[in-house]
């Protein structure tokens, strides 16, 4: 449980007084210690510094009105309750000390009762299982026990605070969720109920119509998920291992499933992944693969090799013809 603390200095000048004969300093500073707040409850801790020893006297004051439990009591500590929650109040503490009076003053807000918890579903394709999202709304923070049933059973690993994981599950099948939040002495309830779709499928990546500049990138379908829910995000990196925003060529395909990827640098390895997304999957799978740009200087050369190929014969045609005409006349 986190404690919220504050610490409230009153500070007047040092001076001393006669007690049976002996000089005691007077009270010279107090302070109060807010230790915890509830919806209903707030519990303040006193401290001071010279004066009597055990001879302060402190009164707690709420909203202009002395709290009858905390009058004019010698304890070090005063428990408030019967408070409404998510209200503000303003509390005046007093405490007196051989004649000397200080105060301090401060506003504490109580929290909210809790409200039940908004139950969130997430199919993780990295374990093909569950993960289950219920984060309660108000109470006091951290203060929270859950208990979780799927299909009456109580399954759900709870790793993390306000979520748990549910492994070996079916696709097509119903999963009928209850979580159940205790907080401050309340209690609250809330049900979703789940049908698996079927997880993502894995699929192949293809590469062609290679230029110096670029390429066109194919790809088969990745089935499952929702139904006609998935996009294909490309990237093109120079680096096999980091895929990051400025690598992204297409975004958001459907169909057809091609990506023409044009500007790269000539004669150069890139490395390509495409994401298959889908709303319903988290982890979605991915397929990569790697191709290298032509170097523009060859493909140059090929062609004034082939030019030359194709004009050579009308060439030695040509010059036949000419040998044959002179011949004959």
């Amino acid at each position: 449980m986190i404690k919220l603390i504050i610490f409230v200095f009153v500070l007047v000048q040092v001076s001393n007084s006669s007690l049976n004969g002996e000089i005691v300093p007077e009270i010279s500073t107090f302070n109060v210690n807010i230790s915890s707040v509830t919806t209903s409850k707030v519990n303040l801790e006193f401290n001071y510094r010279g004066g009597v020893f055990n001879a302060t006297v402190y009164t707690v004051n709420i909203n202009n009105e002395d709290y009858a439990l905390c009058t004019a009591i010698t304890g070090y500590s005063c428990l408030v309750t019967g408070l409404n929650a998510d209200t503000e109040y303003q509390f005046k503490v007093t405490a007196i000390n051989n004649s000397t009076t200080l105060y301090s003053s401060f506003n504490v807000k109580t929290y909210t009762i809790i409200s039940a918890p908004i139950i969130k579903v997430i199919q993780m394709q990295s374990f093909y299982g569950l993960s289950i999202h219920y984060d309660d709304i108000g109470g006091v923070p951290n203060e929270s026990v859950y208990n979780v049933s799927i299909n009456g059973n109580s399954t759900c690993d709870d790793f993390f605070v306000g979520q748990c994981l549910l492994f070996d599950v079916t696709a097509g099948k119903t999963y009928n969720i209850h979580v159940q939040v205790l907080n401050d002495g309340y209690t609250v309830n809330a049900n979703f109920s789940y049908v698996l779709v079927p997880f993502l499928s894995d699929f192949s990546v293809n590469v062609s119509h290679i230029t110096s500049d670029g390429f066109t990138v194919e790809w088969t379908e990745s089935t499952g998920g929702k139904d006609g829910a998935t996009t294909y995000n490309i990237y093109a990196s120079l680096s096999r291992i980091i895929f990051s925003k400025k690598d992204l060529v297409c975004k958001g395909i459907v169909s057809p499933r091609t990506c023409k990827v044009s500007n790269l640098l000539e004669d150069t390895t890139y490395y390509i992944q495409v994401d298959s997304l889908n709303p319903a999957i988290e982890f979605s799978p991915y397929s990569e693969t790697q191709t290298k740009t032509l170097n523009s200087v060859s493909i140059d050369d090929s062609k004034v090799n082939t030019a030359s190929t194709i004009k050579l014969p009308y060439l030695i045609i040509t010059l036949y013809s000419i040998l044959m005409t002179l011949i004959s006349n």
